[in-house]
């Protein structure tokens, strides 16, 4: 028998804090686990703003099941995640890829770092407003400095797969976020 520990904070005694490593994971794998998994699911049966579609697709983690996030307004969505395992939830992303900026390409890593980074924080940093509801229970202190926002300056490796919601070609690139993140 093996037991979890959470060590969360008095807002939200359920969620796991960003300073632990869930399943012995740290959140910054956690999240590029979560963009390769988005980034792989073809758009006909993505879920991100389909609340009909099963968010089962994809999902090969043992331990964590992924939600999408959703790009506007307010999905509720109905999933069966098996007993035992965590919910990853992105409240929000800021996030930049070379694949998708076509002033990256070519260009030395040395060179647009920087660029990528800075670029995954502003649009992160762009939605103030957040909000998440688990089992119908508010998600407490989502605000702009809130505890539970992760973000790293690793660029990781997203791999799209084909005629993905991102619109880009399959290829595997590198990759920054900033993200309002739950587990």
């Amino acid at each position: 028998m093996t037991c979890t520990s959470v060590q969360a904070d008095s807002l939200n005694p359920e969620l796991y804090s960003i300073n632990e490593t869930p399943f012995g994971t740290d959140y910054s794998k956690w999240v590029a686990r979560w963009f390769n998994w988005t980034s792989g699911i073809a758009n006909a049966e993505h879920p991100r703003d389909f609340a009909e579609r099963t968010c089962n697709v994809g999902q090969k983690w043992k331990d964590v099941c992924f939600l999408p996030d959703a790009l506007s307004g307010k999905i509720v969505r109905e999933c069966e995640v098996p007993l035992g395992k965590a919910i990853f939830i992105p409240v929000t992303t800021g996030w930049q890829s070379v694949a998708e900026r076509e002033e990256f390409s070519g260009r030395p890593l040395t060179e647009t770092m920087d660029s990528i980074i800075r670029g995954a924080f502003y649009c992160d940093d762009y939605n103030v407003k957040r909000s998440a509801e688990i089992d119908e229970k508010e998600v407490q202190g989502l605000e702009a400095d809130s505890p539970y926002r992760t973000n790293t300056s690793v660029l990781f490796n997203i791999t799209y797969g084909h005629n993905n919601i991102y619109g880009v070609k399959p290829q595997t690139s590198l990759h920054s976020e900033k993200v309002g993140s739950y587990l």
